[in-house]
């Protein structure tokens, strides 16, 4: 059977399942509607679709939801990545913007900071998406969301122990089984978790069910910080040297998000 021509005029229709507020509204599912221009190559030749014919194909991602692919059309749009709180201050400034002085409670409410809570969501939902860049074989994205991880971490107020609470033994070993023990990722939460986890987390990691390789790595990248303590919501610039280190590309490869 022929297969659909995927070039730059072709529109994909990507059908992902709604949050849990908007299921409890009726809407199960929300689409978006992507140039595949815009889109990996990778991506665009493994969905050609046998026997379908038009300017559009619909591709439904029951993986993620619509919070996880929120910021991959922030990306799309904008070429960087933002957390989900973020994004949120983002469309709030917007509405603040066009409504002017008549809310004034309203522009105030988007100068607050997060909380534990909300940063709990930001970093599940950037692991989610790094996922969703696996799923799209969009490398630069994924990138670029390792790289949304680091200066998160690095930033002051952003509770950097709850991503330290998001990975436990189910967490790690799905991490481990899709990417291995040597990727960017699993690299990059070692690193996390050797220099922001607090001494209960490492006492509780100890005897814990989590792999015994991430617990091998943390022990060898804690043996470097011996001398640093890290308190929660101080700010770390000095986290990792480089973000390239747990981007996908070689060494010595030129880095795609710096070629703006």
């Amino acid at each position: 059977m022929p297969s659909t021509s995927i070039n730059n005029n072709t529109t994909i229709v990507f059908r992902v399942p709604s949050t849990t507020n908007n299921s409890l509204s009726g809407i199960s599912c929300k689409e978006y509607r992507i140039p595949a221009s815009r889109l990996s190559p990778t991506f665009r030749e493994q969905y050609r679709s046998p026997g379908v014919s038009g300017p559009s194909i619909t591709i439904t991602l029951d993986e993620n939801t619509t919070e996880h692919y929120d910021i991959y059309d922030f990306y799309l749009n904008k070429d960087t990545v933002r957390s989900t709180s973020e994004i949120e201050t983002y469309r709030k400034k917007s509405i603040a913007h066009t409504l002017g002085e008549s809310i004034p409670y309203f522009k105030k409410s988007t100068e607050m900071t997060i909380t534990p809570e909300e940063a709990r969501i930001d970093y599940h939902n950037l692991l989610a998406c790094y996922t969703l860049g696996a799923t799209l074989h969009d490398h630069r994205f994924q990138d670029a969301v390792a790289s949304k991880l680091v200066t998160t971490l690095r930033a002051r107020g952003t509770h950097q122990t709850q991503l330290i609470r998001l990975l436990d033994a189910n967490t790690i070993k799905a991490i481990i089984e899709q990417y291995g023990t040597q990727s960017p990722l699993f690299l990059l939460l070692v690193a996390a978790y050797a220099r922001f986890a607090s001494v209960n987390d490492i006492g509780t990691l100890a005897f814990s069910s989590v792999s015994g390789s991430f617990k091998s790595h943390v022990l060898k990248e804690m043996a470097g910080l011996r001398a640093k303590q890290h308190i929660d919501g101080v700010g770390a610039p000095d986290f990792v040297v480089s973000e390239c280190r747990f981007h996908g590309h070689d060494f010595y490869a030129p880095c795609s998000l710096r070629r703006r």
